[in-house]
């Protein structure tokens, strides 16, 4: 090292803080993975999980395809895991924007499971809300599923990202045709705020 230029000695300063910076980087996205053991971890590449029938689709609230517009008022610029965008609920606002695809659109003979992913983000260490998956009939208008994973805790770390997930069992009563599929976050009694994104939903 002593016999190098003062430009050698920049260059690899350099290199060793970008190495560095791409370790801490790769670290944080695997702390971000990390869930309950009770969750299921959609991957982003194809291929990575032969359960599913057709691609998984991506809600990123980017753009306001696939949300109800009655709803898009809950999308924010404040907090986002990518992009610019979130949606989140609060103590004056109980319901996320909702996230809406027609089942006659999804490339799958049988509806048998719903696949769901997403990222939460809790600015204080108690939470209590729920994510709400849902089936209407087009026609009716009528509610004819209706189940939802709750996110309960005392403690939670706030100001962080966390990732959760279940897979939603669907009666064999219910058929996919002339069905749309609802998924909001739904909040519970004087909630403080929090941010979703990144909604990842798959079909099996």
């Amino acid at each position: 090292m002593k016999n190098l230029s003062i430009n050698q000695k920049l260059i690899i300063s350099f290199i060793l803080i970008c190495c560095v910076s791409a370790v801490m980087y790769v670290i944080t996205r695997i702390d971000l993975n990390i869930a309950n053991n009770n969750d299921i971890v959609l991957r982003s590449n194809n291929g990575l999980n032969t359960n599913y029938i057709n691609d998984i689709i991506y809600i990123d609230f980017e753009t306001k395809k696939h949300i109800l517009p009655h709803s898009f008022s809950a999308i924010s610029k404040t907090n986002s895991l990518s992009g610019q965008n979130s949606t989140f609920i609060n103590d004056q606002n109980d319901f996320s924007a909702t996230i809406t695809l027609d089942l006659d659109e999804i490339n799958i003979e049988k509806l048998n499971k719903v696949h769901l992913n997403y990222w939460y983000y809790p600015t204080k260490e108690k939470i209590n809300a729920s994510v709400v998956v849902s089936i209407f009939d087009k026609e009716s208008g009528e509610q004819i599923f209706w189940d939802c994973q709750r996110i309960v805790s005392d403690n939670i770390k706030p100001d962080y990202w966390h990732n959760k997930g279940k897979t939603f069992n669907i009666p064999d009563s219910i058929k996919k045709e002339n069905s749309n599929l609802r998924i909001y976050a739904l909040g519970g009694m004087d909630n403080s705020k929090v941010y979703f994104d990144d909604f990842e939903i798959a079909f099996a």
